[in-house]
C-alpha cells in the first residue's frame, strides 16, 4: 500500500496525506519520495527477522525508531562535527544515546552499551543506509550478550 501511494506522488498526483507525509517529513536529498520511509520499513523488518526474544525487539525497534530519529532532528541543528565523519554531528550522536535509553524498560541496564553501540554505528561514514546498519548492530549485540 505505502509503494502504491509513493508511485502516485512520483507521478505528481496529490494525495492528501501521503503529499502531507513526504513534504513535512522527507529530506530534500532523497533519490524518491518515500525512500526514508522505506528502509525504515525495510529495518524493522529486518529486527523482525534476526532478533527472536520480544524483549529484545522491543529495545531494538526502540532504538531505532527513537534513536535515530533523535540523532536526524538534533544532528541537523548541530555545530560540532564529528572528527571521523564530518557529514554527523555530536549533538546528533548524543541524541541517538539519550533518546535510545528508554531501551531500558525492555532489557535493563542492558540499554546503555546498546545504545552507545548504535550511536557509533549510526555515526559512521557508510554507503549503506543506517536504517539497516542498525538493525544489524542490535541483532550482533544481542547475539554476543
Amino acid at each position: 500500500f505505502g509503494f502504491l501511494l509513493i508511485s502516485l506522488v512520483m507521478q505528481s498526483r496529490r494525495i492528501p496525506l501521503a503529499s502531507w507525509f513526504v513534504e513535512t517529513f522527507e529530506r530534500k536529498s532523497a533519490r524518491l519520495p518515500g525512500y526514508g520511509s522505506a528502509w525504515y520499513v525495510a529495518g524493522f523488518l529486518l529486527c523482525a527477522l534476526l532478533i527472536h526474544d520480544v524483549s529484545e525487539l522491543g529495545a531494538a525497534i526502540l532504538v531505532l525508531a527513537l534513536g535515530d530519529a533523535a540523532s536526524n532532528i538534533m544532528g541537523s541543528r548541530g555545530k560540532r562535527p564529528l572528527p571521523y565523519n564530518k557529514g554527523k554531528t555530536a549533538e546528533g550522536t548524543v541524541a541517538f544515546v539519550l533518546f535510545s535509553l528508554p531501551a531500558f524498560f525492555f532489557i535493563g541496564y542492558y540499554a546503555i552499551p546498546l545504545s552507545l553501540l548504535c550511536a557509533l554505528v549510526e555515526s559512521l561514514p557508510v554507503k549503506i543506509d543506517d536504517n539497516l546498519t542498525i538493525p544489524i548492530a542490535c541483532a550482533a549485540f544481542f547475539f554476543l550478550f
